[in-house]
This record gives structure tokens, sequence and C-alpha cells, in this order.
């Protein structure tokens, strides 16, 4: 049986020194770098990466740890595969790689017959030819394909694959038998999941690597492919997910439809009904690794449940996987109702693991059933988070990936065809970030607003382990015009503070299921209504429970304006973009005699507190005359002296629009942004942006308010009055009610003592 907690800790070890192999390779064939540094520059000029020197690295170590991960990956499928007999011969037991028992001797000899004609050959020639040979098998090609996947392009050394075999044929020398066995009766390949999630720390960063748990899925595709089925038929009926992971969307998509037909169609051979099942199911994840155990998984289970024990004795199953980007590829929908290219003309560039022929099928149809839990990440990679602000409206700000996959997810669902009930259903397991940041306005005002969302469940009270302190909601919609005046919305009280052994049983999430279809319904945990949408056509959404959102719908009513129409600016004074060059303690600007016509007295969000703002002795360097104009000669002065060792960091501080300080046309010397308009009339409401309360502080100028600490300034001819009257709305309990409704929270709780950010918008 599989030692699941053993092996992943094994691999994560052998993932590090196979990726060392793989480089110690690279150092000594440069053809190999020359190989991978045309392929990056290649993609710098299709703009979907950077092309800087760290551009390259981040490039190549994503993909020597991708090359790495297949070899492993390779390594568990075939041991998976011969374990459990499906490699057998018709009368002997097979093994190429490794198995408990006799197996392990099968697989020694043929490793020896193959090695011992040329004393060149290696363990890395063996692997490579033990791929091959299952790869001759039915519907194991894809596993190996060998135009895409990436082991064949990048190989560790002869040492580091010898080290790949050692491992799986390790032995205990006190029981003899093997460390790693993946014979398992019940074939379950849920362990490849927690591999996906766990096996390399670079990947889940980058991919945000996370698991859908299995009761969550269930209670989304209930809610989407369900109801998809009483609308549209089993018979040609199409779901896709677009960010699909180690496939556990498609795996139970693939079972609950395989289901059906067996019960509409009991006389038909399970081959045949496997593969009807298998041709509704559709996956793409921009992580190569990711598709190649969606299509190990729905393989295992596709011989399954044909009732078949050998691989050689199937039939030639048909997936519907690529790996590629979604949010890059396919078509979308244009304004005049055509299909357009969306990777036309520049965009016509796919990696060497991408299919071009098979994503552009995938991602150029429309699907009855559209389900997900697309990343939470922002992207780190400044040209591709370029390309997605180009290809979709939506992207606003330092946006998340739950924007742009928004609008993709209803790309994919199939429209309502002239009011006729049909359009696609949706289901979305994502981030709640959009709610409240600033870069989900866009999305919500425009874009949603027209979209028929029919759920909103908020499930930031469960702790889900595979998504860490992360808050999440399920969204449910169909792509079609919002056909009712309210929306189903499952609000959530407050949190617990600690999460039960098993989630699916906790009172909470069963609360979840059985009230979901209850409006009215309320318990300790839950408020269960039916929302007027309007709440929903505004940004920041209030999805509290207990009434609360109810409370804030008044309140807002009840307003006779708001602070934004009062108000001439509301947000940052400035940023330096290098604060530990321009923040110094006043003993520090004393002792390098920088002049006090060049220091003002920092404020930060951490000062600001009980509704004052505690000062300390720290300065700033500010480099600008009475009339806040940057000085444009400091070069006699101490100031210039001091910030002279930092001049290159300074000049080549990227501005928005991924442009330099000095491409922006600003000295190398000041600031990032400083909003002279806002610090021309001395009086401000300033205020803390992450905070456990409210805190609005009076302040009568000569200060300078760094990111963390935004002010709100009235008009130039506003009284000190008018400030305080402000200031005392604004520290009120009721606005604290509200804020706490509206503002995003920093720890994903609603207690006292959780923090919460407070932004200009």
């Amino acid at each position: 049986m599989i030692d699941e907690q053993r092996l992943r800790s094994g691999l994560q070890k052998l993932l590090k020194e196979t990726e060392s192999a793989i480089r110690d390779r690279l150092e000594d064939e440069p053809s190999l770098q020359f190989q991978l540094k045309d392929r990056h520059d290649a993609a710098v000029r299709a703009e979907r990466t950077e092309g800087s020197k760290k551009g390259f690295l981040a490039f190549s170590d994503e993909a020597i740890t991708q090359a790495a991960v297949h070899w492993l990956l390779g390594c568990v499928f075939v041991r998976f595969l011969e374990d459990n007999g499906w490699l057998d011969e018709r009368n002997a037991k097979a093994a190429w790689i490794s198995g408990p028992g006799e197996r392990l001797a099968v697989s020694k000899d043929r490793r020896t017959l193959f090695l011992r004609p040329d004393p060149s050959l290696t363990d890395r020639d063996y692997l490579l030819h033990v791929f091959s040979e299952v790869a001759k098998l039915p519907g194991v090609a894809g596993l190996f394909d060998p135009k895409h996947n990436p082991l064949y392009s990048l190989q560790p050394t002869a040492q580091g694959a010898a080290k790949i075999v050692e491992f799986f044929q390790k032995v205990d020398p006190d029981s003899n038998n093997l460390i790693h066995d993946f014979s398992d009766p019940a074939h379950g390949t849920r362990f490849l999941g927690d591999l996906y999630q766990n096996l390399s720390e670079s990947a889940q960063r980058r991919y945000a690597l996370r698991q859908t748990p299995e009761f969550i899925l269930q209670f989304v595709l209930d809610r989407t492919l369900t109801p998809a089925i009483d609308v549209f038929g089993i018979n040609g009926l199409r779901m896709i997910d677009p960010a699909c992971g180690s496939g556990h969307f498609l795996l139970a998509g693939f079972t609950r439809l395989l289901r059906l037909w067996q019960q509409q169609e009991p006389a038909i051979n399970a081959p045949a009904l496997v593969q009807r099942s298998l041709d509704a199911i559709h996956g793409v994840d921009v992580n190569p690794f990711a598709t190649e155990i969606s299509r190990f998984r729905l393989l295992v289970a596709a011989l399954d449940s044909s009732g078949i024990s050998r691989v050689a004795d199937a039939p030639d199953f048909r997936f519907n996987l690529a790996a590629g980007d979604s949010l890059l590829h396919g078509t979308r929908p244009s304004t005049m109702g055509t299909q357009r290219e969306l990777g036309e003309d520049r965009l016509e560039h796919f990696y060497d693991t991408e299919d071009a022929h098979e994503i552009k099928r995938i991602l150029s149809q429309t699907y009855h059933v559209v389900v997900g839990n697309p990343p939470y990440i922002n992207v780190a990679d400044s040209v591709l988070r370029k390309a997605y602000r180009s290809r979709f409206a939506t992207c606003r700000g330092k946006y998340q990936l739950v924007i742009p996959f928004f609008e993709r997810f209803f790309d994919l669902a199939v429209p309502d065809a002239n009011h006729k009930s049909e359009a696609g259903f949706t289901g979305l397991i994502i981030a709640n970030a959009f709610m409240w940041a600033d870069f989900g306005k866009t999305l919500i005002e425009q874009f949603l607003v027209h979209k028929d969302m029919t759920h909103v469940v908020d499930t930031s009270i469960l702790e889900l382990p595979e998504h860490g302190t992360t808050p999440t909601a399920i969204v449910f919609a169909r792509n079609r015009r919002p056909v009712s005046l309210s929306v189903r919305a499952v609000r959530g009280k407050r949190n617990r503070s600690t999460a039960p052994a098993d989630e699916r049983n906790a009172l909470i999430w069963n609360e979840i299921l059985r009230l979901t279809d209850l409006a009215g319904s309320e318990t300790d945990w839950l408020t269960v209504t039916d929302a007027p949408r309007v709440a929903f056509s505004r940004w920041p959404w209030s999805i509290g429970g207990g009434g609360a959102a109810e409370l804030t719908a008044a309140i807002e009513t009840a307003a006779a304006t708001k602070v934004g129409s009062v108000a001439s600016s509301v947000g940052i004074a400035s940023f330096t973009l290098q604060d530990e060059a321009y923040a110094l303690p006043e003993a520090t600007c004393r002792r390098f005699r920088l002049p006090p016509s060049h220091l003002r007295l920092l404020v930060s969000g951490l000062q600001v507190r009980n509704w004052l703002w505690y000062p300390e002795d720290d300065r700033t360097i500010f480099p600008y005359d009475k009339d806040f104009t940057c000085l444009p000669n400091l070069q006699s002065s101490a100031t210039h002296k001091y910030l002279w060792s930092y001049r290159t960091t300074l000049a080549n501080n990227i501005m928005f629009g991924e442009i330099t300080k000095i491409q922006a046309g600003l000295y190398w010397y000041e600031f990032g942004r400083l909003t002279a308009h806002k610090l021309r009339t001395p009086l401000s409401v300033v205020f803390a942006e992450i905070a456990t309360h409210n805190h609005f502080v009076l302040d009568r100028g000569g200060k300078v308010f760094n990111q963390t600490a935004p002010i709100i300034k009235l008009a130039a001819s506003a009284t000190e009055n008018q400030y305080l009257e402000l200031l005392g709305l604004l520290n009120s309990s009721t606005a604290g009610f509200w804020f706490r409704q509206k503002c995003k929270p920093k720890s994903g709780g609603t207690d006292w003592t959780n923090r919460y950010v407070y932004t200009g918008g």
C-alpha cells in the first residue's frame, strides 16, 4: 500500500536532486543551454514572458522544475500500473522499474538486459526506454508524448537518473520489503493530488497549487452539472474545468456521467460508455504536470470502470486534456457576437509543453458546464500580467487571477440562444478578495452586473486546510442576463477558532448543504436570504450574516451623501518606492548633517491608532521646495551626498506601467509619487490603511504620509470645523460597523481582534 507521507517527503528530496542533476547536464552540454535560451527568446518575442536576465532565470528554473517533476511522475505512473498488475503479460507478472515480490527481480533483470549490450548506456537511457515502451500501450501515449513532455527536452545526468532508479527500487533492510509500494486494491489516485500540491515548492508558489476538497466539488456539481443535464440532456453534454489542476472536478464529473449512462444504456458495453463519458469531460491547466496527473487519473478510472485488468486489453481511450494558458488561447465572443481568436497575430506562440491543436480545439468551443477553482494569486511576470490586462477588460490595478478567470468562465459557457433558457451553468470556488479589494470594482459593477448570478455562498467561515488562510466563496451563475431581482446569499456570521478534524462532516458545512435552498433560514453560523440583486451590483459587496448585510444597506439608504462627493480626494499622498533609502531616525539625520529644509516628519499607518497619531523620531528625506516641486539641484548638499550611494537603485525603481523612474521623466532622487495638491493645504484627515478599528485623525500639516497612511482632503476652502464634523462621523460606531462590512479582512475573520484593509476605494 502507498505510504503517502513517506512517498511525498522522499520525492520532495529526490526532486531537488533531479533538478541539480539537470543543471549539471546543462553545464556539461552548452548546446542544451542555447536551446533553452532560444525557447526563452521566442517566448519574449511573443510577449509571453519577461525578457530580462531575471526573466530568463525564472524561465529556466521553471523549465528545469517541470522536467524534473515529469521524470519523477513518469516513474510514479509506471510503478502504479505495474504494481497493480496492469502491465502484466498474459501468463507472467511484468515490471519495468520495480515492484513488490518477484516484480523487483523482474525489473532488475530487464534493466540488466537493456544495459549489457552497450557500455555507454545509462539508467537515463533505460528510463527513456521504459517510457517509450509503456507509451505503446492503448490510452497511455499522451502521458509520454515526446513532442510535449518536458522530460525529453531536459534530462538529468547518468548519476541523477541512477538515483531515480535507486529510489524506486530501495528495500527496507529490516523487512526486506520495498519502501515504496504502489499496489492498491482500490486503485485510488487522490495521492497524486497531494503530490501535485506539495511536490515542488517553487511550482506551488508559481501556480498557487491547491486541491479542491471532494465535498465542496460535489456541492458545486450538484448545482451545475445536475441541472445542466436536466436542461440539455446527457447526450452531447460538454463540461470543462479551465484550471483543472490535478483533475478533481474532471474525475467527479466523469463518475457522475458514467453512472447516468449506465442507467440509461445498460445493454451497451462498459468501455463504450466510458468513452462517451470521457468525451464530455474537458480540462486545461497552465501547469503541464497538472494535466499529466489529470490524464493518468482519468485513465485509471476508465480502466477500472471498464473492468479491464491489463492495459494491453483496453481500447485506446481518448482524453480532452491540454496543457496551456486558458487566458491566452482559444476564442472569445466579440462585441459583434462573432468569434475571434484571443491569441491572434503575436500570440500565435505555444510553449513546447503545449499542444497548439488540442488547446485551440478545447478552448474554441462552448460548454454546458464550466466549473473550477482558479488560482487566487497575483501574476509575478510583468509581461504576462500586461497580456492578461490587455485581453480582459475587468483587470484593474494589482488584480488577482480570479478577475480574468471570471470573464473566461463565461466566455466558455453556452450563451442563452434567443432567450430559450439554455444558458450554460458556471460554478467557481474563488478567493473572496475581489469583493472588497479595489481590483474587484470593475468586475462587479461592469461585468457581473450583466450576468445571471444565482448564488453567492460565503465559505470563508470554513477552515479549509487545502486553501491555507485564504477566505473563499462559491459563486454560481448562468451565462445570460439576470432573470430575477434577487440572488440567493448564504452569509457567514463568524469564524471558528479551530478547524474540525473532518470538515465535510462539520456542523457549518452540513448547515450550508441543508440550508442553501431554504431562504429565510438562520442559525448561529449562517443566514440564508434572497438578497436584492442590486446589492450585488455595487462594489464592495457586503456578505455578512445575522442581519449585517441588511443593516449595511439601511445605513447606505439613510445616508444623505457620500464622503467621495464632499472630498476633493481620498487616497495615498506619497510613496518613495524605496523607503529604506529615504526614511531614517532623527539622530542619523544629525550625524549626516542633513539640512532641516530637506527633511519632514514621516507618518505611517502604524502610528495612527486610538484616534491619534503617535509621533516617532523618524524623518524622511524630502527633496522638494515649499511649493512641493522637486529641487532640480542637490549636488552641493549633504542630502545629495547621502542619497548618492542609492542612486542606481533609486533611478531604476519601477513605476506603474513597468517603466523606471528615469523613463517616467523624474529625477533619480525624487519620490515615486508625491501628490502636491494634497499637501498645499495643511488640513487633512489621515487614517491607517490596516487596522482593527476606524482610526481617523485630523492633521494640520507639515508632515509626509506614506502609502500606509492615506489621507482625505476636503475643498481648499474647507474650514477646520468642517474637517472635525467629518472626523466625528468617520470615527463613529456606525461608520465602524459599515467599514467592517465593506473592507477586506486581512486575516479572514470577523471578530474584533482581526485587522481590515481601509483603502481609498
